[in-house]
């Protein structure tokens, strides 16, 4: 049931609030205390910049991994076994 159903069959008015005012309240400050709400600061990040920082960490990623893996496969070409990750 929507409020708006709840209130058309308790004959209630349009502006009734659907939890205590005490509740609500609370609610609010919580919500401000987590900061929710507030515009973004000049200075802050964009989506852009996290998207090219991303990017740019990817390849370090894929030469790190693949100088693992070549490491792994030099170690069992030599006859040497591998630790198994725990």
């Amino acid at each position: 049931m929507t409020p708006e159903q709840y209130r058309a069959k308790w004959n209630l008015p349009a502006d009734y609030p659907m939890v205590a005012p005490n509740y609500a309240k609370a609610r609010s400050e919580l919500a401000k205390t987590m900061g929710l709400g507030q515009q973004r600061k000049k200075g802050a990040v964009s989506v852009e910049d996290v998207a090219n920082d991303a990017a740019l960490a990817k390849p370090k990623r894929a030469a790190a991994k693949a100088a693992a893996i070549s490491e792994e496969v030099a170690a069992t070409a030599k006859g040497r076994r591998t630790k198994k990750a725990a």
